[in-house]
């Protein structure tokens, strides 16, 4: 009798774990929609703002994020010989923590990777063996 008693214990015990494991599963999933959701509509837009390589020259960014069905990269320009220079982007990725995107720069491929801090989208273009840091605010 005693061993039925734990048994039909630890069973009941079981459900409740599952059932409030199961409970958090969705609030947890609305809660991450609803960051992704903060953050997508925080990162559309035009961004301005100016770039700089140690030892080398610095000037001005542009880049464009446009929302349709997902966000993508529409414009993304720099200021190079007096001019902004638009440059072809590719592999724009989103995680909680940053965005990156590839770009094409003087004949080889960069990676860039940014991190939205308040106001401010902060990065890094890895280009060959230099880097050129970057910030952006929207207008």
């Amino acid at each position: 009798m005693k061993a039925h008693r734990i048994v039909i214990i630890g069973a009941l015990a079981a459900l409740v774990a599952a059932h409030l494991a199961h409970a958090q599963a969705p609030a947890q999933a609305s809660a991450a929609k609803a960051a992704a959701t903060d953050t997508t509509a925080r990162l559309a837009g035009t961004w301005q703002g100016t770039y700089s390589m140690p030892n080398g020259p610095s000037g001005a960014l542009k880049l464009v994020i446009a929302k349709d069905s997902a966000l993508s990269i529409t414009q993304f320009a720099a200021e190079m010989d007096g001019s902004m220079q638009e440059m072809t982007t590719s592999k724009f990725a989103i995680t909680t923590t940053e965005i990156s995107w590839s770009q094409e720069l003087m004949g080889q491929v960069c990676g860039t990777t940014a991190v939205l801090k308040g106001a401010e989208l902060r990065g890094v273009m890895l280009c060959g063996h230099g880097a050129v840091s970057f910030v952006m605010t929207k207008p």
